[in-house]
């Protein structure tokens, strides 16, 4: 009856000792298993993380390559507006509109290589992240 009987205190300490040693055997289990999980976190987290920035990088080229464009347009439509007015200065018009449709061409050339260069370096950041981590 009495929770400090002999008998009840030796089974208790003879469950307590089995029960520490089963619960040894596990916290070595799972301490391996808990180092080689943040390992594997950490390497999803910087392809994810890589990735993202990547994604970025391509949506804010992409953005700015159409703002770009867009402006390019305006002034297009400007100097052909102010050539229609001003007949004499047509051909100046023309001239001016091929310059334009020149820096556009070599700006998106060096934008593509831009874009090319910066995936490049980041999927061999990622390879090297990959292999070493």
């Amino acid at each position: 009856m009495w929770p400090f009987n002999g008998n009840s205190s030796s089974s208790s300490s003879s469950s307590s000792s089995s029960s520490s040693t089963g619960s040894s055997s596990i916290s070595r289990g799972s301490s391996i298993v808990v180092l080689l999980v943040p390992a594997v976190v950490v390497k999803v987290i910087l392809v994810v993380v890589i990735i993202v920035v990547v994604i970025v990088v391509v949506i804010t080229i992409i953005i700015i390559i159409i703002i770009i464009k867009i402006i390019i347009i305006i002034i297009i439509i400007i100097i052909m507006v102010v050539g229609i007015f001003q007949v004499c200065v047509i051909e100046t018009t023309v001239a001016s509109a091929s310059v334009v449709l020149s820096v556009v061409a070599v700006v998106g050339i060096v934008i593509v290589v831009v874009v090319v260069v910066v995936v490049v370096v980041v999927v061999v950041v990622v390879v090297v992240v990959v292999v070493v981590v």
